[in-house]
């Protein structure tokens, strides 16, 4: 029999059969009987008269085998023709059929300009998901960070279950709620101001309008007290005084302006 083939048994002229190779075994030709692959080796066809290796980042465990297999998620194998996979070290993580560990494993994270990964537990406010970088970090909630180079977060205003950082693992602006921007989400929009006492972004014309109503209250009222003591120490009939007539139009002006 040629390479390839096998022999199985003779025909009625005494000439042997030969058969085809079975997958996951060599045929070496003559009268030479299917040899099994070994562990590391797979023959994927038929009538093969060789094995071939496992390329590296997959293995075969057993002789006789047709197909390679990928190493699973967090091992590696760098070599070919081998029979097991290698496991990351500790911190370390790769994908299905990796050659080596380029990933870090789950609360790691891999920092910008370095090959070492690095434990999430070191960081506050972030958690940190498998293959995690610097940039895929996750904020919590409550947390704010400058942007997706950083690693470093900070606490954000809280007040009761209300905070305007709302965490993420993206741009930093995305992290913050609606009407919030900038740094630890303070920044509020154009006639907008942030009110510390609940964390929400508010009207600046309400707030002004409420500041120049009181601003002007403060200063009527004083200064109407003062023209009457002034106005009743020159004159006794105040009530027909024009200075005392004069006041009493200047404070009524005052307060329609103030929308009282």
């Amino acid at each position: 029999c040629k390479p390839g083939t096998y022999a199985n048994k003779s025909d009625v002229s005494g000439m042997p059969a030969c058969f085809e190779c079975p997958r996951g075994f060599q045929c070496l030709g003559g009268a030479t009987q299917p040899i099994a692959c070994g562990a590391g080796l797979i023959s994927p066809e038929r009538g093969s008269s060789y094995c071939v290796e496992c390329k590296p980042g997959s293995i075969a465990k057993t002789a006789g085998l047709s197909a390679c297999e990928p190493c699973d998620q967090g091992d590696y194998q760098p070599n070919q023709g081998m029979a097991e996979c290698r496991p990351c070290t500790e911190g370390t993580s790769s994908g299905r059929g990796a050659t080596r560990c380029d990933w870090c494993d789950q609360d790691y994270f891999l920092p910008y300009n370095t090959s070492k990964c690095t434990p999430c537990a070191e960081l506050l406010g972030v958690t940190c998901r498998w293959n995690s970088t610097t940039a895929t970090l996750d904020v919590s909630r409550s947390y704010w960070r400058q942007s997706t180079l950083t690693a470093r977060a900070y606490p954000c205003l809280e007040r009761g279950t209300w905070t305007p950082c709302i965490g993420s693992s993206s741009e930093a602006d995305e992290g913050c709620a609606e009407s919030h921007s900038g740094p630890k989400c303070e920044i509020c929009p154009t006639d907008q101001y942030l009110k510390y006492v609940d964390g929400h972004c508010h009207s600046c014309t309400k707030a002004w309008a409420n500041f120049r109503r009181w601003w002007a209250l403060g200063l009527a009222l004083p200064t109407a007290l003062w023209l009457v003591h002034i106005t009743i120490g020159r004159h006794r009939n105040w009530l027909a005084s024009r200075w005392i007539a004069r006041s009493w139009l200047w404070l009524a002006s005052t307060w329609r302006y103030i929308g009282m």
